[in-house]
């Protein structure tokens, strides 16, 4: 990693949101609208890499795709912190994505990496609340399995859609940057 750069992974299922909260992201730190256009997305088969403005340290958004579920693991060791996207509007997916959160957060290489869980598409009229998804993945618990590993596990619901809760997503990236150690050699 390079001195002065944040690097921050972006997983999450299968049509959960991640392609367009990434541009939401995007667009709140570089203080320009989204357009229209631009909530259309299409299913992320490899990576989609944003720069993003968070302050003095320039920050990297990596979203690697879901049909590379197996490849996850191999990016944590090259990551700061990870972003985990949770579809609140589609139940059938969440255990699936609490299969895969829990996988992540026991991998050896998310030691003491922050980890940051959005719960997207609160806006949705058929939705499971914050509540009740965080009931079924048992969120919790994985925090509490992450905190055992040196993890610091977060949660904010928000609407890639709307923009909703996405401002408090910019803000705790920006917090990584700022606490993130100047390295040395």
């Amino acid at each position: 990693m390079a001195d002065g750069s944040l690097n921050v992974l972006l997983l999450g299922c299968e049509a959960v949101g991640k392609t367009l909260l990434a541009r939401r992201i995007r667009s709140i730190t570089s203080g320009t609208p989204l357009e229209r256009g631009h909530l259309e997305t299409a299913s992320t088969t490899g990576q989609e890499i944003e720069s993003l403005a968070t302050g003095e340290v320039s920050t990297t958004l990596r979203e690697v795709g879901s049909p590379m579920i197996p490849l996850w693991p191999s990016y944590l060791a090259a990551s700061d912190a990870l972003v985990f996207v949770v579809d609140l509007s589609q139940p059938e997916q969440v255990a699936a994505s609490s299969v895969e959160l829990n996988r992540l957060i026991r991998h050896e290489g998310m030691k003491g990496t922050p980890c940051l869980v959005l719960l997207n598409k609160i806006d949705a009229l058929r939705r499971l609340t914050v509540a009740e998804t965080a009931d079924l993945m048992g969120l919790c618990e994985v925090a509490l399995a992450a905190e055992e590993r040196g993890t610091k596990l977060e949660c904010i619901a928000c609407s890639g859609v709307t923009g909703a809760g996405c401002g408090d997503v910019v803000e705790r990236l920006k917090a990584w940057a700022a606490a993130k150690p100047s390295q040395s050699g």
